[in-house]
């Protein structure tokens, strides 16, 4: 699914356990991605790419989806996590954090700007 250029929010479960999802291409201006928008799509495989454009996660976006990677963009911008973070579910083997996340908790785990490495911990 290629989303718009012009899109500002994608709402909270707007497509959660759409099975059929395969591919996902973020795009959008100050992109707010909301809670749950892409829960249980376990076809949404390989690397889970944040753009610079997204500036805000509402709790648990990508939450038991079958990525094995996350790479947030490089930015000055922080991304902002009002609820928190969690990718619970969500098979992650490395990820890098290319800006900083504000008021998040990933896991116990600090995941900070410039983070890249092989994942320690798993949700248990």
């Amino acid at each position: 699914m290629h989303l718009p250029g012009t899109l500002r929010k994608i709402g909270n479960n707007a497509f959660a356990n759409v099975n059929t999802l395969t591919d996902l291409e973020i795009r959008g201006t100050d992109l707010e991605i909301g809670y749950h928008a892409f829960h249980g799509n376990k076809g949404l495989t390989g690397t889970l790419v944040i753009p610079t454009l997204v500036r805000k996660l509402d709790g648990n976006p990508f939450a038991d989806t079958s990525y094995d990677r996350l790479v947030i963009e490089p930015s000055d911008t922080p991304i902002v996590c009002p609820e928190g973070m969690n990718f619970y579910d969500t098979p992650f083997k490395s990820y890098y954090i290319g800006r900083q996340l504000e008021k998040h908790k990933l896991w116990s785990a600090d995941f900070t700007r410039g983070d890249n490495r092989e994942m320690l911990q798993r949700n248990p």
